[in-house]
């Protein structure tokens, strides 16, 4: 019997469904790359290539993750219009997600040097899908609250 290898983004996908899984299943801190990589039906070592930490790997799954749509447009035509759905998507992925996102909070410290290398990729990832058609409107707007006496709140 022949066994298949996989590669690439199926690869990728069994892993970060095993991420999911495991986190659903275990919890956030109790997860480890060797729980992972058995559920993936991979080796430790494949996980460390890609994710340097456990943060950065559950975020990862959380990006592609299908139940949460990062993908879709904002463009209510006003900036408080766009930026409430915006929250509403966060509040669904909060939702959804609970204990991924519990866990990423207490695995996050303001104080932790490398706190912005976890997540500044996904991140920047997830925010470039869902504002990346609206340049013109976000520069316009930060141009204005950048301002003095220009914000609105005051």
């Amino acid at each position: 019997m022949s066994t298949h290898r996989r590669r690439g983004p199926e690869l990728e996908r069994a892993i970060l469904d095993a991420v999911r899984e495991q986190v659903d299943r275990h919890g956030y801190t109790s997860i480890t790359y060797e729980g992972i990589a058995a559920a993936a039906g991979t080796g430790k070592a494949v996980l460390y290539r890609r994710w340097a930490t456990k943060a950065q790997m559950v975020l990862a799954a959380m990006a592609a993750d299908e139940q949460i749509d990062l993908t879709f447009t904002v463009d209510t035509g006003s900036l408080t219009g766009d930026l409430e759905l915006a929250l509403r998507g966060g509040r669904d992925i909060l939702d959804r997600r609970r204990e991924m996102v519990a866990g990423l909070l207490a695995d996050f410290r303001p104080d932790d040097s490398g706190w912005g290398s976890h997540c500044s990729p996904t991140a920047s990832a997830m925010c470039s899908a869902r504002f990346s058609h609206r340049p013109a409107r976000a520069e316009s707007s930060a141009t204005r609250l950048s301002h003095p006496g220009s914000c609105p709140c005051r």
